[in-house]
């Protein structure tokens, strides 16, 4: 999910999807479980060993199933129901309004520059060799 104000999107429409495509190949990249698994745990070790937080420090690093299971959609589209959820987490969390609806969300989610960015991108061999590597993922998770 990614936040911008509406000017800027107008004004940046190429820019915007160009990050979509960037974006998509990149959760392509992170749920090549076991593919990709070795290299991702690397990184994730590494951002750990100089982080201040202790309880970062010491948290389990995440395993092949979590990461394969990550939830990125692979044409880079969000699902307003996510979206949702996750603004329920944050507000019984107590650290978001209640005052914010569910309507209020479905009236800000625009996704136009990132289909218009999938349906460039699946075009390419690229990501049609990535797409037929991850169909068992998106069986085994639904998305």
């Amino acid at each position: 999910m990614t936040v911008a104000r509406a000017v800027f999107i107008k004004r940046n429409p190429e820019l915007v999807k160009r990050y979509w495509k960037a974006t998509i190949r990149g959760y392509h990249f992170m749920r090549m479980v076991p593919d990709n698994f070795a290299f991702q745990r690397f990184v994730e070790a590494k951002l750990r060993v100089g982080n201040p937080d202790e309880s970062e420090r010491m948290r389990d690093l995440l395993s092949p199933p979590l990461m394969e299971s990550y939830f990125v959609p692979l044409d880079g589209q969000l699902s307003v129901e996510g979206v949702w959820r996750i603004l329920q987490e944050h507000q019984d969390a107590k650290v978001l309004s209640k005052s914010i609806s569910r309507r209020d969300v479905d009236a800000v989610v625009r996704q136009e520059l990132v289909q218009e960015a999938w349906g460039e991108l699946s075009q390419t061999e690229e990501v049609k060799r990535n797409l037929a590597r991850l169909q068992p993922v998106v069986e085994r998770w639904g998305y």
